[in-house]
């Protein structure tokens, strides 16, 4: 083996609209390059192993069951709302005490995804890694086929194991390992360097320069204080926990991604292409759960601007 490509697919809830939408385009231009009127050349195909986190973990789920990347945008624009169907005051009040949204929503949407198709990790043809954290034990934990102690995972454990927010949903058991797990963006939203590390594992004879990754974000928010600078800023739970809702969360996930989005240009891979799109550049906000049509828009407008200011050699993959 003379090269590896990498697939890295950043967690986000609903914000994973936007991945799908630069996926579509991506498997456009590379359908093109196939000379194929529709999607005759799977995405998945282009690579030697993908890595989603949360809602990455699903669209690799779904790649890998062989939807097309705009199977994928109308079934997040159909179960979008049904996963997160707004926040009233109920649900401020339910959240306090339990998770804000039931899983049940959640769940069917992947089944969907799959059409009743749920390997073993180790039957996959792909190389695969789906990060977690092992709620049970309190330990990060990345599902992978490379490693024969997760052959027997089933996809779609592994994948609802990745995705179970902290707060907004509840952990997932996975019977078969007595355990339950928690959502893999706690310290790995962005799986590129987790990925990275298994490639390493598997491929030794390769070199970073013969490694390529093509890394998709969730968009980014600003995830700075919103206390004043004179303020003291957040103290105690309720202030980290409720101004804005989930700050501790999501800052967690946010400055995991800008850590390694930092690093991995440093590492002199073969290619580190990263598509991302920054809203509050253009005055917007969304955030994970918010599945709104004009979110929806928003979200699927700028996956195709990052697409289209990538050039076309580099999106062929």
């Amino acid at each position: 083996m003379r090269s590896a490509a990498i697939l890295a697919l950043t967690g986000g809830g609903i914000l994973a609209r936007f991945t799908t939408r630069v996926l579509e385009d991506l498997q456009a231009q590379r359908d093109e390059m196939a000379g194929a009127a529709s999607a005759q050349a799977p995405m998945a195909e282009a690579f030697d192993l993908l890595a989603g986190t949360s809602a990455g973990a699903l669209c690799v789920a779904g790649l890998l069951a062989g939807r097309s990347p705009e199977q994928l945008s109308r079934l997040l624009d159909a179960h979008g709302p049904k996963i997160f169907p707004g926040t009233g005051l109920w649900r401020r009040l339910r959240w306090i005490v339990t998770s804000k949204y039931a899983p049940a929503p959640l769940h069917a949407a992947l089944d969907e995804v799959l059409g009743g198709w749920n390997p073993r990790l180790g039957d996959l043809d792909h190389k695969v890694v789906f990060p977690a954290l092992d709620e049970t034990e309190g330990r990060a934990i990345l599902f992978t086929n490379a490693n024969p102690a997760h052959h027997d995972v089933r996809l779609r454990d592994a994948a609802l194991a990745s995705a179970a927010a902290p707060s907004y949903f509840p952990a997932h058991r996975i019977e078969a390992l007595g355990r339950r797990y928690v959502d893999g963006g706690l310290f790995a939203n962005a799986p590129d360097l987790a990925a990275l590390t298994v490639a390493r594992r598997l491929w030794p004879e390769l070199l970073l320069s013969d490694i390529h990754i093509l890394s998709i974000g969730t968009t980014r928010n600003d995830a700075g204080s919103p206390y004043g600078e004179d303020h003291p800023g957040a103290r105690g739970l309720a202030s980290w926990m409720l101004r804005p809702p989930a700050r501790m969360l999501k800052l967690a996930m946010s400055s995991q991604v800008d850590h390694a989005v930092a690093l991995l240009p440093e590492l002199r891979l073969a290619d580190f292409i990263r598509l991302d799109a920054d809203l509050d550049g253009a005055g917007q906000r969304i955030e994970l759960d918010t599945a709104t049509p004009d979110a929806l828009r928003t979200l699927t407008d700028n996956g195709a601007a990052a697409v289209s200011s990538l050039p076309r050699t580099s999106a062929r993959g």
